[in-house]
């Protein structure tokens, strides 16, 4: 049956390169020769653990990943990160700090609230949220563990590219919800403790979490003694192959083949097709539609 590949912008889980796909469904019933799809293969199979350590590599490269930090898969989306960041991270401190910045950043504190005192850098904007608190509305607690932000709410049509580093105090580690833009662009990533993302952005299919740690932070003695084993990090990191529990094994492969993919053309590349899609949506929005699907929108061309 012939059919037209969907324009779609949707937010996650987004479009995957057609070259990934095909390759997916070639392999599907016969994973290099084991006779198994990559949904069968045990998690600790040889052929499994080097798609594992291809993830890992994979964002290693295509992000420039300094060798400060490390590259963990957490099984989930990054909203149980919400929760997990002040059990792993509060270092026996009792307050963090937290940048408002749209939905997901309220919906962050909202977990957060659970396990320390939050201060708010700034007042919560109106809504809809439409700016970031001009910097000299920041307050930022020097006594805090740390301070998070969501560098791109797109609920909500806000994107802080720019970060003001001058007002972290010293040594506070800075923690990002990447989830919509890792990947679209280049970062310093020697200036975050934390960034997290979910795959399904920009890099695979939905199941996993990629967290991109400063490993002097991974320190067992300041994990919340209530987290659960297996959101605590220092321990997942100690598991053989960093493998605490079963991984999310097909969303494993594809988030490889896709890295695989775009590592052949480099970050930059991505960084300026970006840009390049932003302008032709912004050119081209008179021509399109957008169909809702069960909450999901489609954009296509208009019949003429």
């Amino acid at each position: 049956m012939k059919f037209e590949r969907a324009w779609n912008f949707s937010s996650g889980p987004t479009c995957l390169p057609l070259s990934v796909l095909q390759k997916a469904q070639a392999e599907f019933l016969n994973y290099n020769g084991t006779g198994m799809c990559v949904a069968e293969l045990s998690h600790r199979s040889k052929h499994f653990k080097e798609i594992w350590n291809n993830v890992r590599t994979g964002f290693t490269k295509f992000l420039n990943i300094p060798e400060t930090h490390k590259v963990m898969l957490i099984q989930d989306d990054a909203s149980m990160q919400f929760a997990a960041i002040p059990m792993n991270f509060l270092a026996g401190k009792s307050a963090a700090n937290y940048l408002v910045t749209g939905h997901w950043s309220e919906a962050c504190i909202e977990d957060a609230e659970a396990y320390c005192t939050v201060n708010r850098v700034c007042p919560s904007p109106p809504k809809p949220v439409c700016a970031v608190s001009p910097y000299d509305k920041w307050h930022v607690d020097a006594k805090a563990a740390y301070l998070h932000y969501c560098s791109n709410e797109t609920g909500d049509g806000v994107a802080l590219y720019d970060f003001p580093y001058e007002l972290l105090p010293e040594n506070m580690p800075l923690i990002c919800d990447m989830s919509s833009e890792l990947g679209s662009r280049q970062i310093d990533i020697s200036k975050f403790g934390v960034i997290y993302a979910g795959v399904q952005k920009n890099f695979g299919s939905s199941g996993v979490t990629v967290l991109i740690v400063k490993k002097s932070l991974l320190d067992k003695s300041t994990v919340l003694p209530i987290t659960p084993s297996v959101y605590n990090y220092p321990l997942v990191q100690e598991a053989a192959d960093e493998m605490y529990n079963t991984p999310a094994t097909w969303s494993c492969y594809i988030t490889w083949l896709c890295l695989d993919y775009m590592n052949k053309q480099g970050l930059k590349y991505y960084e300026d097709l970006s840009i390049d899609c932003l302008l032709y949506t912004s050119d081209a929005a008179d021509d399109m539609q957008c169909v809702d699907l069960g909450g999901r929108r489609i954009i296509k061309k208009k019949k003429k």
